[in-house]
C-alpha cells in the first residue's frame, strides 16, 4: 500500500534545510542591497553638485559673468556702514533687513551672516579646527559662519524658488545626511513658534547657542573662490617657491578684508575641469571611515567649474600639493581622531593659487 504524505507536511529537517537555505541567500545579498542603496544616494548627491554648477553658471550670467561672493554693499548711512562696509564693496555681512538675500533677513544686522571669517593660521597649518556645518560658530577656532558654510543664502535665488527658509530645499542637502532634514525642521518650528527671545516669524541669529546647534547644508563653497588668487599663490625668488599670504589677514576688519575678498571674473578660473566649487563636507556615504571630507577614504562629491560633476576621494584624487604650479592644498590639517593627533592634506577647501590653482 501507497502512504499519501501530502497532508503530513514537511519533515523537521526539511524546514532546518530551508530556513538555512534562505539565511546564507539573505546574508550573500544584504550587502549588495546595502551597496547599492549607497551608490544610489551616491548618484543622487553628485546630481546636487551637478545643479551646484548650473547654479554657478547662473550666478555668473547675471552677475556680469564672476564668481559667486556675498551681494555688494548698499551702505547709506553710518549705521549701514558699520554693517555692511563701504558703498560698492562686497558687502561685509548680508542676509539683514540691510541687505536682504534671497529673502533672509536677519536681526539685529550686526548678527547676520559674515562673508568672510577670519583666516588667520601659521605654518600653513591648520589647528582645532571644527568640522560642523552649522549656522553659528563653525570653520575653526569658534569664528563663525560665513559664506564658506551658508553660500545656498546667496545662491538659492540662482537655483531654487522660494525665499528665506522655503529655499532649504534637497538640492543643498545630502541623501545621507539625515540630521540635517531635521535639523532644517526645528529651524523652521523653531521661526514659527518664537526662540530664544526671537519674536515668532523672525529668523534667529546665527550665533545664537540654538542656532549654532542646527546643520545649514551638507555642502561647502571654497573658500578661496571669493578671494584674491594672489593671497594663495607663489612666485619664484631664488630658485625658491614663497608665498605672497601675510599673516595677519583678518577680514572682519575692512581695513584688511579688501586686501583679500575680491569678486573674481570667471575667466580667472584657470583649470576649469580641475577646479572644485562645491565639495561634500562630511564623509557622510562612508562614515565608517572617519568624519570629515579630508580623510583617507572618504567618498565625496564635488561640484567643478566648467558645471561638471563628479564622486572622489579627495585623499586618493586631490591634487599633489605643488607650490610652484599652484596645485593642491594651501593647508595640512591637524586632526584628532579617537585620541590620536593626525596631520592630513586639507584638500579642495583652500588651495594653493586660489581660482587660479587646481584641485584635483
Amino acid at each position: 500500500m501507497k502512504t499519501n504524505r501530502r497532508g503530513q507536511g514537511f519533515t523537521l529537517v526539511e524546514l532546518l534545510v530551508v530556513i538555512t537555505i534562505i539565511t546564507l541567500l539573505i546574508s550573500i545579498l544584504l550587502p549588495a542591497v546595502g551597496t547599492a542603496r549607497r551608490q544610489a544616494r551616491i548618484s543622487r548627491c553628485v546630481a546636487n553638485m551637478k545643479q551646484h554648477g548650473q547654479g554657478m553658471a547662473n550666478y555668473a550670467a547675471a552677475n556680469k559673468d564672476t564668481v559667486l561672493n556675498a551681494p555688494d554693499s548698499n551702505a547709506s548711512t553710518p549705521q549701514q556702514l558699520a554693517v555692511l562696509g563701504q558703498r560698492g564693496n562686497i558687502a561685509i555681512r548680508f542676509g539683514n533687513s540691510f541687505l536682504p538675500t534671497s529673502g533672509w533677513i536677519v536681526n539685529p544686522a550686526s548678527q547676520s551672516f559674515r562673508t568672510l571669517v577670519s583666516m588667520v593660521s601659521g605654518d600653513n597649518q591648520l589647528q582645532d579646527l571644527n568640522t560642523s556645518q552649522t549656522w553659528g560658530p563653525s570653520g575653526f577656532n569658534g569664528s563663525g559662519s560665513d559664506l564658506s558654510t551658508a553660500y545656498h543664502v546667496v545662491l538659492a535665488e540662482y537655483m531654487v524658488e522660494g525665499e528665506s527658509t522655503a529655499t532649504l530645499q534637497d538640492v543643498f542637502r545630502s541623501p545621507s545626511d539625515r540630521q540635517l532634514a531635521d535639523d532644517w525642521k526645528r529651524l523652521k518650528d523653531g521661526i514659527r513658534t518664537g526662540s530664544e527671545g526671537t519674536p515668532a516669524g523672525e529668523i534667529p541669529k546665527p550665533y545664537s547657542s540654538w542656532m549654532s546647534e542646527l546643520k545649514c547644508s551638507s555642502y561647502r563653497y571654497c573658500v578661496t573662490s571669493m578671494m584674491n588668487p594672489k593671497a594663495f599663490s607663489y612666485i619664484d625668488d631664488n630658485a625658491a617657491c614663497q608665498t605672497r599670504m601675510t599673516p595677519d589677514f583678518n577680514p572682519v576688519n575692512p581695513t584688511q578684508a579688501f586686501k583679500y575678498i575680491r569678486r573674481n571674473p570667471m575667466a580667472d578660473v584657470r583649470h576649469p575641469t580641475k577646479k572644485v566649487s562645491h565639495f561634500l563636507w562630511d564623509a557622510l556615504h562612508n562614515p565608517e571611515v572617519g568624519k570629515a571630507w579630508f580623510e583617507a577614504g572618504s567618498i565625496i562629491p564635488v561640484a567643478l567649474f566648467d558645471g561638471s560633476a563628479k564622486s572622489t576621494i579627495p585623499y586618493r584624487d586631490g591634487a599633489t600639493r605643488s607650490q610652484c604650479e599652484l596645485s593642491g592644498p594651501f593647508y595640512n590639517i591637524y586632526w584628532v581622531a579617537e585620541g590620536q593627533a593626525i596631520l592630513q592634506p586639507g584638500h579642495y577647501w583652500i588651495n594653493i593659487g586660489g581660482i587660479w590653482g587646481r584641485d584635483l
